[in-house]
């Protein structure tokens, strides 16, 4: 893995319409780097970082501070500087706080099982056949009629 930092120069993309400055950026960098890492223009990728500085501001700097990346199969892929390590710690904070949660999730649920295994269910009482006899088995309560629906009224003609 081959690494370079590089300042690109991007006047060229000024000359372009406006419309087509940023568009024009990002061939003058692809440029810049397949001639500085000797790769082909179709094996240069860009960053979002660097796609987005060049974007933000409404038309893309003069020039440009990157790090030129080309890894094992030949890809050569512009960074932002220092673009590597924010991913790298923004990735870190996400694997931190993904633990975090699974270990709170753990505590909870050994929590409602220490519950459950303290609780113990009351025993249930058995019915002799006296206690069957004693007590007539109750019958649901018959559902009241409802009232038939009023009859329609003739409308009134004048």
């Amino acid at each position: 893995m081959v690494e370079k930092i590089c300042t690109i120069p991007l006047r060229e993309a000024c000359e372009a319409k406006r419309t087509k400055r940023t568009r024009r950026a990002i061939r003058v960098i692809k440029e810049y780097a397949s001639r500085h890492m000797k790769v082909d223009i179709e094996g240069v990728r860009v960053s979002a970082g660097v796609n987005s500085a060049l974007l933000e501001h409404g038309k893309p700097p003069r020039r440009i501070k990157t790090k030129l990346v080309t890894d094992d199969k030949g890809l050569t892929t512009v960074w932002l500087m220092e673009e590597q390590e924010k991913i790298a710690s923004s990735k870190k904070k996400l694997e931190e706080t993904k633990k975090a949660k699974d270990e709170r999730n753990k505590k909870s649920l050994e929590a409602t099982k220490a519950k459950k295994a303290s609780v113990k269910p009351a025993p249930a009482v058995q019915k002799t056949a006296v206690d069957a006899q004693a007590k007539p088995a109750q019958t649901p309560a018959a559902a009241p009629a409802k009232p038939a629906a009023p009859a329609a009224t003739p409308a009134k003609t004048q």
